[in-house]
């Protein structure tokens, strides 16, 4: 009896089971194609092809198929239909989120529906559901595209994949008649020759069980004529388009009298070959007779003017004065200004490397002619630069002093402006346009007929002017004159635009975008459901179901506000942690969106509130233009102090000395490399080859008598001879380590200092002590060249820093080092274009220029401060701590409204995937935002800040640490009495608390807090691993600490100071500053 119930129980689950597998749908399932129609109309400018195609389902169930296909590259689908019931139905284009939910919805619903929409730039799927089994489904669409000419004549071109099949193909291809006869191109049709029939050529053709492995392609060669052009009345307009051959020639020789040269004196200017740059200028000056020449030299700044009489021949004088020329400084291409040139001709001598602030000169009606000898140029910038006035750029390192000066002796023509006379007219090209042997022009006008003057020329020069008579005759047909706009627009917006750009692009043209598709839906009620616009024949129904269109953009500015108002509830959220912690008994923030938009609504009626994108712009024009210390405007609540930015030597991080492979000997012994070569260094017995000799550095160190360094080769201690494990022409570096400090690395058997040998073929390997020693950075030695400098007699301090530039000149940080002593000793002139060279030898790497705007406001430069800082917010509008870096050099202005203002922006900006990450940051950005309300309330204006949002903390200390690179981690400070608040223990005894800005992988400013401060010294370390800290090369960036101290933060006397602490290749826990309260 169980056995019968078993098998009857077995054999229903079986019925089931198949039942089910029955009915499992197959979703995108590619389909076969059954049939494809093509029909194409165009003419010399536009085209426009239908496609008609069936899809076969060869399963024996029914399918969710799936059809991928390619477009050629301008080619814009501008209309969609599916076959419903035996006749075609249109489909409407939507938001691809919008369109594909609908889609998926009805699809598991059983219902036709069908999608077509972009799946990468020239890549569409197209699905449809259901395919019946063994049954076919039809649809069509509509492509058109703007054919473009080369060689005097303009393609067609539709691609297919090369991988479908089709059991019957046709072809129907119409091209109006005022053109030459058109040809096939190799591909998919057959060499046939078009038909003349009426006013059109025709090319028909049908073919069965074809592959669909080549393109359809065809070519209208263009008449002889001057202009061909065609006309066409749409949307009450009278359209027009010109193929365009210009009898301009494309260059016109020029005869200056003046010149101007712009001399690019930065330092990584010294490798370009100035000799042959001023070969050149003698050989040019020389061949044009030029009578007057204008030299500017310029680094970061304008350095200097100077004006040399050229007519009688003499060359001698303004050639000893660009040969005399210093190389220092950072490069500003952003400080020229072409337009203010009186002179025929401008030439910019530069390798175009900007490294400091606005990179693009203000070129004006300029001929400019960008010339470089420099082996690492930049190409791109200089052709930028030389732009659209009818010079270009020469390539001296390449090309010979004759094709130089003969590209120098001739300007490129371009065609400068289009007058319409006889009505009004509109040209939708962006002018100037170089010349070329074919134009494309088209715009509107008003008038069946009109004239055009066609103006060529430099942007100081006319040289021709070309006329077109345009008559009615030149009608276009059928094809799409009116689009040619949307086409161009199309190309451009796909490829660079913003998703919303493109949505409301889509949407307004209907065409399908990678954020628009076409859908057709079989039901009135899904698209009274969906929002989806209905086609015509459906509108009656879908109106008397209630179907009102909602506005999606309006929708869209709902989910922003919505946005923005997550965002500022999550900030808040932090930020009542922190009051918290500040008060328990103060109420926390709660933000609503009706608050928010009457913030917004205040925003906009606030006339006085200022555009955050203004303020950054305006001081984007000249940075660091003045370097004068009494230019900038102080403070008198800042007080800015640096302490000398005490530093070690950056190749191991303690006082070293290295030698190089280039500067070893190629025999003797490593003593004999080192002798004479480290001071404090001393090497007494036998030299020699396989002799015994000792090294001493600095004096006797152990009471034992033991004074030998420790040897570490490869990362390896040696105990013995070190000579018997390597030779010298095996030694890739050789560092002497001074002073016991060296044991933080090597444990005590370096007590006696380390001399760290990397050889020629080794691979990094680092040993650390097994402890992570704590130490002071003030107790520690400076860097060698450092100590040297500061010894050196005040007269002869600018000579030795040139000398001891040629070792050290691949450092940033030794300019960092050279350029803060200078500022100390009073050498405040000389002290700015040494710090710039900082800029120059990172290539403008932007933690470099943020630690050169640390150090400006250190020496109260705020103005120039804020110059850089807000062109690095341009460069890096993702990057938090820009934000913040500006609203304080605002506040140092002064400018406490912009202050605030961009600190809200910061606060209230979506970054993205970074959000998360953030909001702690933020939450730190809105303390700062409510102190700087607090203080400076009667000055500024609230109205676009939700007023929710201002809730003040006022402190007695604030220390933030924050830095150029943040490499650093556990900021700790040890309170009076030795309490320690720190990231594993942020809440000390004494009230003090400290938060990290930053979530696993991004750091932040770290900031402690203290509402009741006791009197006394509050100290401040890191940890740090150094873990590369034998791996020196050029260009390296310093590790940069800024300390920032806010005393009564949030108060009427509040106070800031602020230390920057350079702590390259330190390792351990280190103590980097203290404040005193």
């Amino acid at each position: 009896m169980r056995k019968s119930i078993f098998l009857v129980i077995a054999f229903t689950g079986m019925v089931f089971l198949s039942s089910a597998q029955n009915n499992v749908r197959l979703f995108d399932q590619a389909m076969k194609l059954k049939s494809v129609i093509v029909r194409i109309n165009a003419d010399a400018f536009t085209a426009t092809t239908f496609i008609e195609m069936e899809f076969f389902n060869p399963n024996d169930k029914e399918i969710e198929g799936l059809y991928r296909f390619q477009l050629h590259p301008g080619q814009v689908i501008t209309a969609f239909q599916l076959e419903l019931n035996g006749r075609y139905r249109e489909g409407t284009i939507e938001e691809k989120w919008k369109a594909r939910n609908a889609y998926n919805s009805i699809v598991g619903k059983r219902i036709d529906p069908a999608l077509l929409q972009m799946d990468g730039l020239n890549f569409y799927r197209l699905n449809i559901y259901p395919v019946p089994a063994k049954g076919t489904r039809r649809i069509t669409m509509t492509i058109q595209q703007r054919l473009k000419a080369n060689d005097n004549r303009v393609s067609y071109l539709l691609p297919f994949t090369g991988k479908d099949t089709t059991a019957y193909f046709k072809t129907d291809i119409r091209i109006y008649h005022n053109q030459s006869i058109p040809l096939i191109s190799k591909g998919l049709l057959p060499q046939k020759s078009f038909i003349s029939s009426r006013n059109e050529y025709a090319f028909q053709w049908e073919s069965e069980d074809i592959a669909l492995s080549k393109p359809i392609a065809f070519f209208i060669p263009l008449h002889d004529d001057q202009f061909t052009y065609c006309t066409r009345q749409a949307n009450g307009k009278n359209h027009f388009a010109v193929h365009y051959r210009p009898s301009v020639p494309a260059y016109t020789e020029i005869h200056p009298k003046k010149i101007t040269v712009f001399w690019d004196v930065s330092a990584s200017a010294d490798k370009r070959q100035t000799g042959r740059e001023i070969n050149f200028l003698q050989q040019y000056i020389s061949y044009h007779a030029i009578e007057q020449l204008t030299i500017i030299p310029f680094n970061y700044k304008i350095t200097d003017t100077a004006v040399y009489n050229t007519v009688k021949g003499f060359n001698s004088r303004w050639e000893q004065y660009i040969r005399s020329l210093e190389y220092d400084g950072a490069t500003q291409l952003g400080i020229l200004d072409f337009s203010s040139c009186k002179s025929d001709v401008v030439f910019l001598f530069s390798d175009g490397k900007n490294t400091f602030g606005n990179s693009r000169p203000k070129t004006g009606n300029a001929l400019v002619y960008c010339i470089n000898t420099s082996a690492t140029a930049y190409p791109d910038v200089l052709t930028e630069i030389a732009g659209t006035g009818g010079g270009c750029y020469i390539d001296l390192h390449r090309k010979t002093l004759g094709e130089a000066i003969a590209l120098a002796g001739r300007s490129e023509n371009w065609l400068l402006k289009i007058i319409s006379s006889g009505g009004k007219s509109i040209v939708e090209q962006q002018l100037p346009i170089r010349v070329s042997s074919s134009l494309f022009i088209n715009g509107t006008t008003d008038r069946n007929d009109a004239v055009f003057s066609f103006v060529f020329g430099t942007n100081n020069t006319i040289s021709k002017t070309e006329q077109m008579y345009m008559t009615g005759s030149g009608n276009c047909g059928t094809a799409a004159m009116e689009r040619i706009n949307m086409f161009e627009q199309f190309e451009q917006i796909v490829k660079t635009h913003s998703w919303e750009d493109m949505l409301e692009f889509g949407l307004k043209e209907k065409v399908v975008t990678p954020y628009t598709s076409y859908i057709v839906l079989e039901r009135a009620e899904d698209y009274v459901r969906y929002n989806i616009s209905p086609p015509k024949e459906l509108e009656e129904e879908c109106k008397e179901l209630g179907f009102v269109k909602k506005d999606s953009k309006t929708q869209r500015q709902q989910m922003r506000e919505k946005d923005e108002f997550e965002i500022l509830n999550a900030v808040a959220g932090y930020y009542n942690s922190k009051l918290k912690q500040w008060d328990e008994k103060v109420p926390p923030i709660s933000i609503t969106v009706s608050e928010m938009r009457m913030s917004k609504t205040n925003e906009l009626e606030n006339k006085e509130t200022k555009n955050i994108s203004a303020s950054v712009s305006s001081i984007n024009g000249e940075l660091v233009q003045s370097g004068i210390p009494g230019n900038s405007r102080g403070l008198s609540e800042v007080v800015i102090t640096a302490y000398g930015m005490r530093r070690l030597q950056r190749n191991l991080g303690y006082t070293a000395t290295q030698i190089r492979s280039p500067d070893l000997f190629i025999s003797g012994t490593v003593e004999n490399v080192l002798q004479g070569r480290v001071a404090g260094l001393d090497v007494s017995g036998n030299a020699l080859p396989g002799g015994s000799s000792s090294i001493i550095i600095r004096g006797n160190r152990t009471l034992t008598g033991n004074n030998r360094p420790l040897f570490v080769l490869d990362g390896l201690p040696i105990e013995e001879n070190i000579n018997d494990f390597i030779s010298i022409d095996q030694v890739e570096t050789i560092t002497v380590l001074k002073d016991a400090a060296a044991s933080a690395l090597y444990g005590c058997r370096a007590a006696n200092g380390a001399i760290v040998i990397e050889s020629k073929k080794a691979k990094p390997f680092y040993r650390y002590n097994s402890e992570f020693p704590s130490y002071r950075l003030k107790n520690m030695e400076e860097v060698d060249y450092l100590q040297e400098i500061k010894s050196a007699p005040y007269t002869d301090k600018q000579s030795l820093y040139r000398q001891l530039k040629i070792s050290y000149g691949n450092d940033p940080g030794f300019y960092f080092d050279v350029a803060q002593h200078f500022f100390e000793t009073g050498m405040r002139q000389e002290a700015l274009p040494v710090l710039m060279n900082a800029a120059e030898a990172a290539d403008g790497d932007y933690r470099v220029l943020k630690a050169i705007g640390y150090t400006l406001e250190s020496w109260k430069y705020f103005d120039e401060a804020a110059s850089l800082y807000g062109y690095l917010l341009q460069l890096t509008p993702d990057n938090l701590s820009a934000y913040r870096d500006l609203a304080w050099a605002f506040y140092q202005q002064k400018r406490y409204q912009e202050a605030i203002d961009i600190l809200y922006k910061a606060i209230s900006r979506d970054f993205g995937n970074q959000e998360d990450q953030l909001r702690s940051f933020k939450a730190l950005l809105l303390s700062e935002l409510n102190a700087v309300v607090a203080i400076h309330r009667d000055k500024i204006s609230t109205a676009a800040i939700p007023a929710v949002l201002l809730r003040p903390m006022p402190v007695d200390l604030r220390i933030v640490v924050d830095g150029n690179k943040i490499d650093f981690y556990n900021v700790g400070i040890q309170e009076p009495g030795g309490t320690v608040c720190s990231n594993e223990k942020p809440v000390s005894k004494k009230g003090g608390y400290l938060n990290k800005s930053g979530y696993y992988y991004y750091n932040g400013p770290q900031e402690y807090q203290l509402k009741h401060a006791a009197a006394g010294r509050y100290r401040i370390s890191v940890d740090r691993y150094d873990y590369r800290h034998l791996d020196y090369y050029p260009g390296r960036v310093p590790s940069f600490v800024r300390i920032t101290a806010f005393r009564n933060f949030g108060k009427e006397n509040q106070t800031i100071c602020v230390e920057n602490v350079i702590v390259d290749n330190q390792h351990g826990r280190i103590e980097i500053g203290e404040v005193n309260w």
